[in-house]
């Protein structure tokens, strides 16, 4: 049955029994419905509900937020931890090929040193009349324990290897103090100076 037909006919008096009863019973549950909406524990205006709404809105964005933080946290985690096994892998190969090459040890190593340091320090077109006077005097100026080895790593991980850091000092004719920090490589012996001092009487050259 249409109830705008039916109320129609309610307001003009012309409605049957039936239309009369259906009528009542629509009015009623409109009643009992707005009843219900203006009850204050159920009620709600619209600008609670907007504020609500406001309020969801803003939680979620949060949680979302702190979510997208803490994927982000984890994939960079994973990233570091991967990167972290693969440089663990890469360089680990590479000391193992580099400890494989050694072929001159420590006490070898000292010798070249030495020598090494003398030939320097006698070098007349890098000191002119300032060189070393005398004979090679230079000496471990450090216990074997105390001796560096710096690890080399090539783009040829085969190629890896480790140089000897070594402190020698010498003394030469006129009073001077030599000394020196020479590079030796592990695999050949050949040296480089990595730092030199000169002293006389508390001066440096």
């Amino acid at each position: 049955m249409n109830y705008d037909d039916a109320f129609k006919h309610y307001k003009e008096g012309t409605a049957n029994d039936e239309e009369k009863e259906f009528v009542k019973q629509e009015i009623a549950k409109a009643r009992a419905l707005a009843s219900l909406l203006e009850d204050d524990s159920v009620s709600a205006n619209a600008a609670e509900i907007k504020r609500a709404d406001a309020e969801e809105i803003k939680a979620a964005k949060k949680e979302f937020s702190w979510r997208g933080m803490l994927i982000g946290l984890i994939a960079m985690i994973v990233l570091i931890v991967a990167v972290g096994v693969v440089l663990g892998c890469v360089f680990g190969a590479a000391a193992g090929y580099a400890n494989d090459s050694i072929a001159v040890t420590k006490e070898a190593a000292v010798e070249y040193a030495k020598a090494a340091a003398y030939a320097d320090a006698t070098d007349p077109n890098k000191f002119g009349p300032a060189v070393f006077v005398g004979d090679n005097t230079f000496f471990l100026d450090e216990k074997y324990s105390d001796i560096d080895r710096k690890f080399n790593i090539e783009a040829n991980l085969q190629q890896s290897y480790y140089t000897y850091s070594i402190e020698v000092k010498g003394y030469d004719e006129n009073g001077f103090e030599w000394e020196y920090k020479i590079g030796v490589d592990t695999r050949t012996g050949n040296c480089i100076v990595l730092d030199f001092e000169k002293e006389l009487k508390g001066t440096r050259y």
